[in-house]
């Protein structure tokens, strides 16, 4: 993984499973760059999202890591409120639908705002690194305080789920690109 160091303490983090992931949306978009383009996109907005919410709640940002799951930004270690956390990520999915419906209403092609939607939807899934994950995590130590050895077990049931579908999905297709994106959700 790749790390940047700013003045602040702030950092930037990049693991080759973002690559992948590109790679993976430039395969299955059928558009090539555009597909890319429109992913990237996604990510800036969903993301922006979340950091306006962690301006608003007064949450210090410490760094912005970017993965096999797109980006995450993550704030500086402390303990806040259980309803800031929850809206900080709840807020990048909010992003990303709003910013479907306006792409919707602009000249541009479908791919963005069903790209947005898909951002915004995806990142909600029960995964690790994802804000499905996060809120997971947050509700289950909140309703059941000490059981992170069972959210461990369900996080890794709902991985290989995924991979296995996905796997199936890439044979089925004939595609080889989307069995990186499924290499890299298996080793991260």
């Amino acid at each position: 993984m790749l790390r940047l160091r700013f003045p602040g303490g702030r950092q930037l983090e990049i693991s080759p499973g973002f690559f992948g992931m590109l790679c993976l949306f430039w395969e299955l978009s059928g558009t090539g760059e555009h597909g890319a383009l429109a992913l990237l996109l996604a990510i800036f907005f969903h993301e922006g999202g979340h950091l306006l919410a962690f301006l608003a709640a007064g949450i210090p940002v410490q760094r912005l890591t970017l993965s096999w799951s797109g980006a995450a930004i993550r704030p500086r270690p402390g303990i806040y409120p259980f309803s800031a956390q929850l809206l900080t990520l709840l807020a990048g999915s909010a992003a990303s639908f709003l910013w479907a419906g306006v792409t919707a209403l602009l000249p541009l092609p479908d791919e963005y705002m069903w790209m947005q939607l898909f951002c915004g939807g995806f990142s909600l899934l029960p995964l690790p690194g994802l804000d499905g994950g996060e809120i997971a995590a947050l509700l289950a130590g909140r309703w059941f305080p000490g059981n992170e050895r069972g959210l461990t077990y369900f996080f890794r049931a709902v991985k290989l789920l995924l991979a296995a579908l996905l796997m199936v999905a890439c044979v089925q297709g004939g595609s080889f690109l989307p069995m990186v994106w499924c290499v890299c959700l298996l080793l991260a």
